[in-house]
């Protein structure tokens, strides 16, 4: 699904309303774009372009298509003007080339070793 950190979002098993406590990348798929089965995403989120029934108020879908068909600006926090220092794609490569072994296996590695913060 999509999410972004601090909106509260609903559930899509029992539809509480929850804050995401961590946003994992989408997974690549390896088939061309044509030979993708195309669902349309839906969501119990109030203004969802494609609402599931019963919606959940007071919650927000921060899906692209959303975000179109309801005039919003694509891009939810932009970040100041900067320079990009490549630091985050350099620490990706450096772990091994890209070449020689799959960067989504080295990237899950990197993500289970990052310690789970406690809730106070």
């Amino acid at each position: 699904g999509f999410g972004q950190m601090g909106l509260p979002a609903p559930c899509y098993r029992c539809r509480s309303v929850v804050l995401p406590i961590r946003i994992i990348p989408p997974k690549q798929n390896p088939l061309p774009l044509e030979n993708r089965r195309r669902t349309p995403h839906s969501c119990c989120a109030e203004d969802c372009y494609n609402r599931q029934e019963p919606y959940v108020p007071g919650t927000h879908c921060i899906h692209p298509k959303t975000r179109q068909v309801r005039g919003l600006p694509r891009v939810l926090c932009a970040s100041e003007t900067h320079e990009s220092t490549g630091s985050t794609v350099a620490s990706c490569i450096s772990q091994g080339s890209s070449m020689e072994c799959d960067v989504e296996s080295i990237i899950q590695e990197d993500l289970m070793a990052i310690p789970e913060e406690d809730e106070d």
